[in-house]
């Protein structure tokens, strides 16, 4: 199960798990700022060193 079809899943139709569903899209969306502030220093220095001419 991919995890936006497991984050569909504390939707019913009785309700909503609102704790539930922002704790599993907290717990989703934490590695990829993480990876992304990690790698921002290299991305940086390879977005720099392309635009340089000759």
């Amino acid at each position: 199960m991919t995890v936006p079809v497991a984050l569909f899943s504390f939707i019913s139709y009785a309700g909503t798990d609102w704790g539930g569903l922002m704790a599993a899209s907290t717990v989703m969306t934490v590695p990829v700022v993480v990876v992304a502030v990690l790698a921002q220093k290299h991305l940086v220095a390879g977005l720099t060193a392309g635009a340089t001419k000759g």
